[in-house]
Parts: C-alpha cells; structure tokens; sequence
C-alpha cells in the first residue's frame, strides 16, 4: 500500500471517538479522511510530504553552504571548514540527545542512543524514503542522499554523513560509529553501525 492511500491521520493524541496505536514512534489516529476537521490531525501522507521537504531544504543548505566553501577556499580548505562544522553540528545533536536519554531515565551508553528517534522517523522508514535509478536498478535511499545524488554532489553530501560519527561520539565518548555501506559511497544502502571502541576493536582484530 502507497502512502497516500493510508487510512490514517497523525495527531498528538487519540481523539475521543478514533482508535490509535503507534507507529514508528508516532501516535496514530485511525480515522475516514472526511474527519480531518481537527488542526491537531493530518492524513499520514501530507505528514510525510512536509517532512521529505523541509529534509530536502536541509540537503540543499548544506550543498550550497558546501560548494560555495569549495568554490572560494579550494578543495581542500572549503572541505576542511565543512567537516568541521559537521563535526560541531555533531556534538551538539548528540550532547542533546544525551539530555532527553537521561531526563527520560535512560543511561547515556551507546546502546541507548536510538531508544528516543533524534529526527522524525517517518522519512527514513521503508514506506517513507524516496527512490533514485541507479542503472536498472531503483533504489530506496535516505532523502537527504537523494538529493546529493540528482545534483551530482555525492562527494560533498558524503562530509554530511560524517554527523553521526560526531553525535554518537558527543553521547558516549566510548561509542564509535561507522558506516559500512553508504549510497553515496556507490553502495545499494546505507547502513550505520555504532558499537563500543572495545567492540570494534575485538572485531577489527578478528578481520
């Protein structure tokens, strides 16, 4: 089922009258697309649109406010000045959500780290993520990558993905995060990893 045809609506709260459960962290009102009345509640695909453009603005900021670095300071320098900010814009999404883990009674370990979504899961969920072609084949990918992708700026997109290195790290300075798989990379998928040092160290030793 696409999307568009869910017959579901987001809200708050369950509304008097309309059965709700969660999904992906949400809670979901079940109801008839007529019953939308209610500024609270919104059909799940309007909800998902909203969402895949404010992230598609974020790729575009970060394209722009990258190739214009690059432009004027030189390749190395321009991606010098992006990955260090990346690095700051890191350690503050990670030093935040070790405050919501912590104030919601969690301990701050690296396994802790996704038991509170720091962005709105709807886009990256299977139903939620865009495609792109890549030869014969159509892939699911991250929305911010899809963008990079249609530019022609994977390289520079990739300095982006380097935020998750810096926010796990920013959460428990024991954590290490990698990437596998990245579709900028050339990659079918993405695929983020994050374990303890010592873990990844006893995995690096067994290679």
């Amino acid at each position: 089922m696409e999307p568009s045809d869910w017959p579901l609506g987001l809200a708050l709260s369950g509304p008097s009258g309309y059965p709700s459960r969660q999904l992906w962290g949400w809670e979901v009102v079940e109801m008839d697309r007529q019953a939308t009345s209610d500024s609270r509640m919104m059909p799940v695909s309007e909800a998902l649109e909203q969402m895949l453009q404010l992230v598609e603005r974020v790729a575009m900021l970060h394209y722009h406010f990258a190739s214009t670095l690059v432009s004027e300071l030189g390749e190395e320098r321009g991606r010098e000045l992006v990955s260090r900010a990346i690095a700051s814009y890191g350690r503050e999404v990670g030093e935040r959500q070790r405050r919501r883990l912590a104030e919601a009674g969690y301990e701050p370990s690296c396994e802790n780290y996704r038991a509170l979504p720091d962005l709105p899961p709807l886009p990256w969920t299977p139903e939620g993520m865009p495609t792109v072609r890549r030869g014969d084949l159509e892939l699911k990918v991250c929305p911010l990558a899809k963008y990079w992708i249609e530019k022609g700026a994977e390289k520079l997109g990739r300095l982006y993905c380097h935020v998750d290195q810096a926010k796990f790290a920013a959460f428990d300075p024991e954590c290490e995060c990698r990437h596998p798989f990245n579709v900028l990379d050339g990659d079918d998928h993405c695929e983020i990893v994050a374990r303890k040092r010592s873990e990844w160290e006893t995995i690096d030793k067994a290679v």
